[in-house]
């Protein structure tokens, strides 16, 4: 799941002013509320009653799951709604992308990979397999990056001179950056074709001369 934006955290506040009854630190900012409300003024609730609740957690992490748990519920209800008076813009897509053909190696590198862009604000990539075609049998490491962090450290398998898929836990993408996805196989990748099931393309990308087809 993608985190949230911070702005949303801000929206309903924890509470107005510390207990000093309650061990847990207590951060300033849990104070913030841009709606002006909090979550231990709900009804029949105060910070003492969540504080004895659950020990294996603190009060602030179950105050922090309680309020992302909410966030990402109106989410769903919001598009929910709104599906009920406008359509969808792009139609959803279910399946792979990269062909499973190939015919030679690829060379000459350390790395290899995909980088992805897309500038669909509020669409969603959600990842829940990689497929390797290498020459050799062996464990590789998917690396997953964008502009600036390293953001996901995926084991692989691969089998030789075939596809090989690793089916992994959802992972999900705002699909308004760049994305980098990079392998460092023993082995050499086989050249396969970059398609969603529409004939594959051949990509020209360079930075300094960038170009579309």
């Amino acid at each position: 799941m993608s985190a949230l934006p911070d702005c949303w955290n801000s929206v309903i506040g924890f509470t107005r002013t510390d207990d000093t009854c309650i061990d847990d630190a207590y951060p300033v900012g849990y104070s913030e509320s841009l709606s002006g409300l909090y979550v231990d003024e709900l009804q029949g609730m105060t910070l003492r009653i969540l504080d004895n609740t659950d020990n294996s957690t603190t009060l602030w992490e179950k105050m922090t799951r309680a309020r992302e748990n909410a966030i990402r519920t109106f989410q769903t209800d919001l598009m929910m709604e709104l599906t009920n008076y406008k359509e969808a813009t792009r139609k959803r897509f279910t399946g792979d992308i990269g062909g499973k053909s190939f015919t030679r190696t690829i060379s000459g590198s350390t790395y290899y990979g995909v980088r992805m862009y897309s500038d669909i604000r509020g669409g969603k990539f959600i990842l829940r397999g990689v497929s390797l075609i290498l020459n050799s049998t062996e464990a590789v490491n998917l690396l997953i990056y964008d502009e600036y962090d390293l953001l996901y450290t995926i084991p692989l398998t691969s089998e030789a001179g075939r596809p090989h898929r690793t089916d992994i836990a959802d992972i999900e993408f705002n699909l308004d950056r760049n994305y980098y996805f990079l392998i460092s196989p023993v082995g050499l990748p086989y050249s396969n074709k970059l398609t969603c099931g529409c004939g594959g393309f051949k990509w020209c990308f360079c930075i300094d001369d960038p170009c579309y087809r």
